[in-house]
């Protein structure tokens, strides 16, 4: 596959990286079906990072929270 006029390509106006971190537990008993799998962990939100690019004015916006209550806190900075 071949590409025409590639210079011309347009550029992003903004780049956004996110990423989450979560502690891992032991998981309780979930249900008394038997499942097919065993469960070994259970992966909890602890906080999270965005980190937006601007290259329109070359700025930048990092935002990090870390916290119990981090999924809310995402979702009302996203929402």
């Amino acid at each position: 596959m071949v590409f025409k006029n590639g210079c011309k390509k347009l550029k992003t106006p903004f780049v956004i990286y996110a990423d989450f971190a979560c502690l891992t537990t032991k998981p309780g008993k979930v249900s008394t079906k038997e499942l097919k799998t065993d469960p070994y962990q259970h992966h909890r939100p602890c906080g999270f990072m965005i980190h937006v690019d601007n290259s329109i004015d070359n700025s930048n916006e990092p935002f990090l929270y870390r916290g119990e209550y981090c999924m809310d806190v995402f979702v009302q900075k996203n929402g």
